[in-house]
């Protein structure tokens, strides 16, 4: 959890540049000619590398953590308060 705070803002943005452009690609590819061949691409990540995709994707992150914390409350999609 604590590592997480490091992963965001500018930093996020340029650690997940490339995944996301090469994600989006392949579904323009995907859409712009739907019979080609390959049918599956694999992606793998680490923790580490989901991290800053989480932060600018809005999800579960330590930022989110922090505000259920601080504020009671959040905009964050996906963060759930546990009891």
């Amino acid at each position: 959890w604590y590592k997480q705070f490091g992963f965001i803002g500018n930093l996020s943005k340029a650690i997940n540049k490339d995944r996301f452009t090469k994600i989006i690609n392949v579904f323009d590819g995907r859409i712009k000619n739907p019979n080609q061949t390959l049918k599956w691409t694999f992606l793998s990540g680490h923790d580490l590398d989901m991290v800053p995709m989480y932060y600018d994707l809005n999800l579960s992150t330590s930022k989110c953590i922090e505000e259920l914390y601080r504020k009671g409350q959040t905009t964050a999609l996906n963060c759930e308060q546990y009891p």
